[in-house]
């Protein structure tokens, strides 16, 4: 595509942020934006708590088994043919969380894991009175994936499900064959997993379990706000009205081919505007270095390190294309010469960090993404440059 054509769009699409800036209005005038969960920064434990309680069969007798059955339903459309999920009886299902379990005394498949694989704590455990078994590896906070943890599932249920079960490895997004690659050398080895992801997988089953309970109003309204919860997080977060309206806009200008052109060099793009962002940090001579990386997660991160300590960043998740500003107590990720300083942290400078990011954008809850990662909310690029700055000038010189 011509630049030139590229040049001669683009002020057309400063449209969109005038319909964002308008429906987000909306949200905020009729309180669309008030959510339970987003209030209480609820993260890998809570998502856990939650789909145990509703695949429960017990907890709700109105309700039975009907979003366990979903549920199940769902597993098979996706892995295929599966003699554990066509024979699982849901009625008399088990649920559980937090699963502690030693297994010294039984093999795994996997050779490496005989001696190294003792015990281990699975997230959510399904199972039958015909022992069979549904176990599930949550990854909601994008925690590391543990040595050999998926071999350790597999000693659990090769005793516990004699007639057979299936190993769940479920994540914010969908994994591709790179990530899926990673998690086998890393966690499973030869063992046997599925993918399933929150983004797509849990909020299709959420959708569906919506449609019984229609007379339930309370955990209606509970589900409705937990799928809400579960698009903002994983970068869904339009709304049906405002991708209407945006489409509308991108067809009556004629902008279907630099859009799309655009979105399909967003990677690219990114780099760019990062790299222009680390500029003008060295200009501002911030801290005592200014970085930028792209991590194994997928983040851009471009900021400062300060007082030797912390880094402070500004953070744009390729996945989910969110913006947020943050900062880490993981210096050793920047400066891997000063590792030994990973645990040498100043606690009193660590308030005064959330503190800092509590002036910055008030009013919002600030997520402890992990023990050493601090984000704020999801923030805009333009205002997302001026708060890593302001950040920085909460924080006094390193004396």
């Amino acid at each position: 595509m011509e630049y030139n054509q590229i040049k001669k769009d683009l002020p057309k699409l400063k449209q969109i942020a005038i319909i964002r800036q308008k429906n987000k209005e909306l949200q905020e005038s009729e309180c669309l934006n008030f959510n339970i969960f987003k209030i209480l920064n609820v993260l890998e434990n809570g998502t856990s708590s939650l789909i145990c309680d509703l695949l429960n069969p017990r907890k709700y007798p109105a309700l039975s088994d009907s979003f366990l059955r979903i549920f199940i339903e769902l597993l098979r459309e996706k892995i295929g043919n599966n003699d554990v999920l066509e024979t699982f009886q849901t009625n008399n299902a088990k649920i559980s969380t937090e699963v502690s379990f030693k297994m010294t005394d039984v093999k795994s498949k996997c050779g490496e894991c005989k001696e190294k694989c003792n015990d281990g704590r699975i997230d959510i455990l399904i199972n039958d009175k015909q022992d069979r078994g549904v176990i599930i590896e949550n990854k909601f906070n994008y925690a590391e994936n543990q040595k050999n943890q998926l071999c350790r599932y597999d000693k659990y249920g090769q005793k516990h499900f004699p007639k057979g079960y299936v190993t769940l490895y479920l994540s914010r997004y969908e994994l591709n064959d790179n990530d899926k690659e990673e998690v086998r050398e890393e966690s499973a080895k030869e063992v046997k997993f599925f993918n399933i992801s929150f983004r797509n997988f849990i909020t299709e089953w959420l959708e569906k379990c919506l449609v019984q309970t229609v007379n339930y109003p309370l955990i209606r309204e509970t589900i409705n706000q937990f799928i809400y919860y579960m698009k903002s997080k994983t970068g869904q977060s339009m709304s049906k009205e405002e991708v209407k309206e945006i489409a509308k806009l991108i067809v009556k200008d004629d902008l279907v081919e630099t859009t799309c052109y655009l979105a399909s060099n967003i990677n690219e793009l990114v780099s760019s505007i990062f790299k222009e962002w680390k500029k003008e940090l060295d200009k501002k001579e911030l801290g005592t270095n200014s970085f930028i990386v792209l991590d194994d997660k997928g983040h851009y991160r471009v900021g400062v390190i300060l007082q030797q300590k912390f880094c402070a960043t500004l953070q744009f998740n390729l996945k989910n294309r969110k913006l947020s500003v943050g900062f880490t107590t993981l210096y050793h990720s920047y400066q891997p010469e000063d590792k030994a300083r990973e645990n040498n942290y100043d606690k009193n400078l660590e308030k005064l960090l959330i503190d800092g990011l509590s002036k910055i954008i008030p009013d919002t809850p600030l997520d402890k993404l992990s023990e050493k990662w601090y984000c704020s909310k999801y923030t805009t690029f333009k205002d997302g440059f001026k708060n890593l700055v302001k950040l920085k000038e909460t924080i006094p010189s390193n004396k």
